[in-house]
């Protein structure tokens, strides 16, 4: 990153070190059927996670700390303690960290993003392909702004709906075709995580924003840099946590 004063001049993105991981049960839904209930609660207690990790970022630790230690113990039955917890997040001012039209991602350049597609008004989500979820009758949820405000609240509103679809699948399995729409996006055998596919958008993105802004734009991408390595999924890869 090359900085004038505290505006970011240019960015690049380069190699990174961290070891490839996709986490199951993501990774086993591309492999073979697995309970709706198990990749519904995942992804729940993955938004709780990057809510954690945002609001800490933004100076909101004892707030992080509570959804962190929610996503650990995170069940069914905590719909009334996220609302809670969505709750707190609105009255922190977090939601006021919208930065305009700086922060928006173009929604021709989300497909297969996930939470980021669909806070961009996007209905993108690997779900609507699969039979079982169809017959719940999922429907994505989603948001108009594409900006980083949008993408704070859609996580919020797809961990009631993870925990809603974990009641209404029981015990019913979905997946196993090679793709899965996972927390941050669709997941395909051959093709590129979507970690990997916003790295790509971030040089342009964050190019002439403040160093505090860029900061509110990354976290509300959720770019892991795990996946990002990964590349693209490998189903014969040993479990990752």
């Amino acid at each position: 990153v090359t900085f004038q004063g505290d505006i970011i001049q240019e960015a690049s993105v380069g190699p990174t070190t961290v070891t490839a991981a996709i986490a199951p049960p993501f990774r086993e839904a591309l492999d073979r059927p697995v309970p709706i209930a198990d990749v519904e609660l995942a992804r729940a207690r993955h938004h709780l996670r990057w809510l954690a990790e945002a609001l800490r970022l933004q100076g909101l630790g004892a707030a992080g700390l509570r959804a962190l230690r929610l996503a650990e113990r995170l069940t069914p039955q905590d719909g009334d303690a996220v609302d809670a917890m969505a709750r707190t997040v609105r009255r922190s001012g977090a939601f006021a960290w919208g930065l305009g039209s700086a922060g928006r991602v173009d929604p021709s350049l989300t497909g297969g993003l996930g939470p980021v597609a669909r806070a961009g008004g996007r209905p993108d989500d690997a779900r609507l392909e699969d039979p079982t979820y169809r017959s719940l009758g999922f429907s994505p949820i989603t948001f108009d702004g594409g900006d980083p405000r949008s993408r704070w609240r859609q996580r919020l509103a797809e961990i009631t709906q993870s925990l809603e679809l974990v009641t209404q699948g029981r015990d019913r399995r979905a997946f196993g075709e090679g793709v899965v729409e996972g927390p941050r996006g669709r997941l395909e055998e051959g093709a590129p995580t979507p970690s990997s596919r916003m790295l790509e958008l971030l040089p342009a993105l964050l190019t002439g924003l403040e160093w505090g802004d860029a900061v509110t734009c990354l976290a509300s991408l959720d770019v892991d840099p795990a996946e990002a390595i990964a590349g693209t999924p490998d189903t014969d890869e040993e479990d990752a946590a």
